[in-house]
C-alpha cells in the first residue's frame, strides 16, 4: 500500500484475533487481524477521508474521472405570479410585521425539539391503481367530501390546498343555529386569486371529524365565516389538512391521512362535485342577467316616467334638432333664431 509507505495514516496496534476470527479467511491489513476485508474496513475509510481533507492525497484524486460541466441552461422567463386564496390569521398572524417574520422563517434554520416516538410506526400512505376504479375518467373534478362539523353532518365540503384558511359559509353557519354573537372578531381580510377582497364576519372554533371510526381524525378548526354566495358549505384549507397530515390526490379523488388504526381514506363525491361546479357557473350567469335586467328596467322607468305635477313649459315654439343622423330618437329642442337673438 503506497499510503502506508508514505506514513500518512496513524496505524492502530495489531488486534488480537478471537477463536472465531482465527478461522476466518478475511484479513484486514489496517488492523492486521482477521475477521473482515481491508476494502470493507470502515475505520480505514474514515482515516483516508481525514487525509484527503488535509489535502495530502491530491495526486490520487486528480486521477479520477472528472464530471463534465453541466451545459448552461437558459434562464427561464419570469412571468407574473398567480396567487390563491390568502389572508386570515393563519400561522403568519394578522399584523404586517408578523407576516413578514413568518415569510423570513422559511430561509432560516430552526432548532426543533425531537418529536416523541410513536408507540406504533405510522402506516405508509399509498395510492394504488385500483383507487381510481370508482372514478369516471377523464375528469377535472374538484375533491368534494362529507365531514362532521361539531354535531352536524356536512356535505359539499371542498378540499383546497391552495387556501391559507378554513372557510365556513354564512348559509351553513346559520343552518347550524349559530349567530353573530358566537363569532370572534377578525381584523384581516381574505384576498382571492383575482384580487377580490372579502371581509370575514368573524371566526369560530369548531371540532371537525374526517373519516369513519376507528379510522378517523378529529381536529379543532378555526373557521373564518364568510357571507357570500357559494355552492359549497365549507372549504378545508391548509391549516386543517396539515394538522391531519392529510395527503390529497385529485386524480384519484381521494383524501388519505394517518390514524392510530392505520391509513384512513375519504373518497370524493364526483357527482356532487359536478353539481357544485355547474351551480357556481349558473349562479354567475344569473347574476349577470339580473344586473342587465335591472339596468334595462331602470332606463325604461326613467324614459317612461309619468309627469308628476306641473312642469314649466316654453313660451314660444321650439325647433327639434337631430343629434344623431342614424338615431331618430336622439333629438334636442332649441328656440328659433329670432328668439335666440334676444338673449
Amino acid at each position: 500500500m503506497q499510503i502506508k509507505e508514505q506514513k500518512l495514516l496513524t496505524w492502530p496496534e495489531p488486534a488480537r484475533n478471537t477463536e472465531r476470527q482465527k478461522n476466518s479467511k478475511r484479513y484486514c491489513q489496517f488492523h492486521q487481524s482477521k475477521g473482515h476485508d481491508t476494502e470493507k474496513c470502515t475505520h480505514l475509510m474514515n482515516a483516508i477521508e481525514d487525509v484527503v481533507r488535509r489535502g495530502q492525497l491530491e495526486q490520487y484524486i486528480n486521477l479520477e474521472i472528472q464530471e463534465e460541466p453541466e451545459a448552461s441552461q437558459p434562464e427561464e422567463e419570469k412571468g407574473e405570479m398567480v396567487g390563491f386564496i390568502s389572508g386570515g390569521p393563519g400561522c403568519g398572524g394578522e399584523s404586517s410585521a408578523s407576516r413578514k417574520s413568518y415569510a423570513r422563517m422559511v430561509g432560516t434554520t430552526q432548532e426543533t425539539e425531537t418529536p416523541r416516538r410513536r408507540s406504533r410506526p405510522a402506516a405508509p400512505i399509498i395510492f394504488y391503481d385500483n383507487d381510481v376504479s370508482k372514478v369516471r375518467h377523464p375528469h377535472d373534478d374538484a375533491l368534494v367530501i362529507a365531514i362532521k362539523v361539531s354535531s352536524f353532518q356536512m356535505k359539499r365540503v371542498l378540499i383546497d390546498s391552495g387556501s391559507s384558511v378554513d372557510i365556513l359559509f354564512w348559509s351553513a353557519f346559520e343552518r347550524m343555529r349559530y349567530d353573530a354573537d358566537d363569532l370572534l372578531p377578525v381584523k384581516s381580510s381574505l384576498v382571492g386569486f383575482s384580487g377580490g377582497v372579502i371581509q370575514p364576519e368573524g371566526m369560530i372554533s369548531l371540532p371537525v371529524t374526517v373519516g369513519n371510526s376507528p379510522r378517523s381524525s378529529t381536529v379543532t378548526t378555526k373557521f373564518l365565516v364568510v357571507r357570500c354566495a357559494s355552492s359549497c358549505n365549507v372549504i378545508l384549507g391548509r391549516p386543517t389538512l396539515n394538522s391531519m397530515k392529510a395527503i390529497i390526490s385529485t386524480y384519484h379523488l381521494l383524501l388519505k391521512f394517518p390514524t392510530e388504526s392505520g391509513s384512513a381514506e375519504v373518497r370524493g363525491d364526483q357527482p356532487l362535485a359536478r353539481q357544485c361546479y355547474f351551480s357556481t357557473l349558473k349562479g354567475k350567469v344569473l347574476n349577470k342577467r339580473k344586473t342587465r335586467v335591472s339596468e334595462a328596467m331602470l332606463v325604461s322607468r326613467i324614459a317612461e316616467r309619468e309627469d308628476e305635477g306641473l312642469r314649466p313649459t316654453p313660451v314660444e315654439e321650439l325647433l327639434t334638432v337631430p343629434l344623431d343622423a342614424t338615431r331618430a330618437d336622439r333629438t334636442a329642442r332649441r328656440p328659433h333664431e329670432s328668439i335666440k337673438g334676444k338673449f
